[in-house]
C-alpha cells in the first residue's frame, strides 16, 4: 500500500484476541500448528479489559424510530440539533438529536437512480460541503445500474457514482434535480464497492471504493495504478461555473501522488491523479482522528 505523505493512512486488517502472550514460540519447521499465537510487540491495541468498568457498553439511542438498511448517520456543519440518515435503498432522512424524538422526516428519495438489488450497493455514503452554510452543497454516494450499453467495463451493468446536490435553506429537502456527478465508475463486479464519502481536514474529498470484487481481485485493480479501483481517491470539489462549462467536475490536489498524470488511460499507462492511497482490498468505513487528523480505515 503507498500514500500520500499529507495524512497519515491507518488501515485496520483484523485484529484477533489480546497482543500479549507469554511463551509464544515454536520451532521452526515444526508441522504442528502453533497452540499460541506469535509474539506481537508491535500490536497497537492493548490488553483486553479486565474489569466491567472498563468495558465498552451498548447503549440504544433513539429508540422510538425504526429504518430499514440505515448505512451512515451525520450532522450538518452548521447544526448540530439534528442527524441526517441515509438507507441503502436510497433514501435520506433528517431527525431531531432527542433521545424522545418520534419521527423522521423524509429529506430525499433517490430510488429511481440508486440500485441496492445485488451485491453490496446502494445509497453508501453522505458527506456534507465544508462550506455547506453559504453552498448549501451536499454528496452523496451510491450505485447505479444505467452504465452505458457499450461499457465492456461493466459487464454487470453497474456504477460507482458521487455526485454534488443542493440542499433547501431549512435543510428538510435535498433537491433530486440539482445533482450533478462528479465521478461515475464502472464497476466489473457488484461487491466490493466501497463506497464511504469524508471530507478531510484539508478540505479535500477522500472516497473510499473497493477493488470490484469477485473474490480474489481476478483484475489486480488494488495494484494497477490506472483504475480507480481498490483505492482512495482525493479530490478538489471546487470548481468554477466555467469548469462546470468546460466539463471539469473537480480539480486535483498538487501534492496527491500522482498530480502531474494528465488522466487515468490504460494505453498510455497514466497513474489516475485522483489517487491517494492504493493496495486496498474494501475500505468500507472509515473516519478521521479528529485530534491527530490520522484517517483509520477498517479494509
Amino acid at each position: 500500500m503507498r500514500y500520500s505523505a499529507a495524512i497519515k493512512l491507518i488501515v485496520v486488517m483484523m485484529c484477533v484476541g489480546a497482543c500479549k502472550s507469554s511463551n509464544n514460540t515454536f520451532a521452526s519447521g515444526n508441522s504442528n500448528p502453533p497452540t499460541k499465537r506469535v509474539s506481537n510487540t508491535t500490536c497497537l491495541a492493548g490488553d483486553r479489559p479486565v474489569s466491567a468498568s472498563d468495558m465498552v457498553a451498548l447503549q440504544p439511542a433513539y429508540t422510538n424510530l425504526t429504518f430499514s438498511q440505515p448505512l451512515a448517520m451525520i450532522q450538518a456543519p452548521d447544526d448540530d440539533s439534528r442527524w441526517y440518515l441515509i438507507e441503502r435503498a436510497g433514501q435520506v432522512f433528517v431527525f431531531n438529536n432527542d433521545a424522545a424524538v418520534t419521527n423522521a422526516t423524509l429529506v430525499a428519495d433517490l430510488r429511481d437512480r440508486v440500485e441496492s438489488g445485488p451485491g453490496e450497493g446502494g445509497l453508501l455514503g453522505i458527506a456534507f460541503d465544508p462550506d455547506y452554510v453559504t453552498n448549501r452543497h451536499v454528496y452523496l454516494s451510491y450505485t447505479s445500474s444505467d452504465a452505458p450499453a457499450a461499457d465492456s467495463a461493466s459487464p454487470v451493468n453497474f456504477v460507482s457514482r458521487v455526485s454534488q446536490f443542493t440542499v433547501n435553506a431549512a435543510g428538510t429537502t435535498i433537491d433530486a434535480a440539482s445533482e450533478r456527478v462528479l465521478l461515475s465508475l464502472s464497476q466489473p463486479y457488484t461487491n466490493h464497492n466501497g463506497g464511504n464519502i469524508v471530507f478531510g481536514p484539508d478540505a479535500y474529498l477522500y472516497i473510499g471504493l473497493g477493488d470490484g470484487g469477485s473474490g480474489g481481485d481476478p483484475n489486480n485493480n488494488a495494484q494497477n495504478l490506472d483504475s480507480l479501483l481498490g483505492k482512495f481517491l482525493r479530490i478538489d470539489i471546487n470548481v468554477s461555473q466555467s469548469d462546470i462549462d468546460s466539463g471539469i467536475q473537480y480539480h486535483i490536489p498538487a501534492d496527491n501522488p500522482f498530480a502531474a498524470s494528465p488522466a487515468c488511460d490504460v494505453a498510455s499507462d497514466n497513474n489516475c491523479p485522483e489517487l491517494y492511497a492504493w493496495g486496498l482490498r474494501n475500505p468500507w468505513r472509515w473516519s478521521f482522528d479528529r485530534l491527530t487528523g490520522a484517517l483509520w480505515a477498517g479494509d
